[in-house]
């Protein structure tokens, strides 16, 4: 068992990205941003710098793009320029 704490990017649905990862003999047995005192005593692994993203994620959506995309305004939605316009301007 190991327990990795840094940045985890989860890569569900709602791209939720936690403090905290268990692994137990290859499997994901925990994840969130509180560790649990049943792992407290589990070999911890800081990633400092590092990003940990679970392997069975395809990463073809080119992992850099990931910030990008996080921090920016999706407008493919927009129905016409106006409907265009109120989004840049709320945003």
């Amino acid at each position: 068992m190991k327990v990795y704490h840094g940045t985890i990017i989860t890569c569900n649905e709602t791209m939720d990205v936690n403090a905290y990862l268990v692994e137990d003999a290859g499997k994901i047995v925990y994840v969130g941003d509180q560790l649990l005192d049943i792992y407290k005593d589990a070999p911890r692994i800081e990633l400092e710098e590092k990003v940990l993203m679970p392997s069975f994620v395809d990463t073809h959506m080119h992992f850099a793009s990931y910030a990008l995309f996080a921090s920016t305004l999706d407008v493919r939605d927009s129905e016409d320029f106006s409907d265009l316009e109120g989004k840049l301007l709320a945003y």
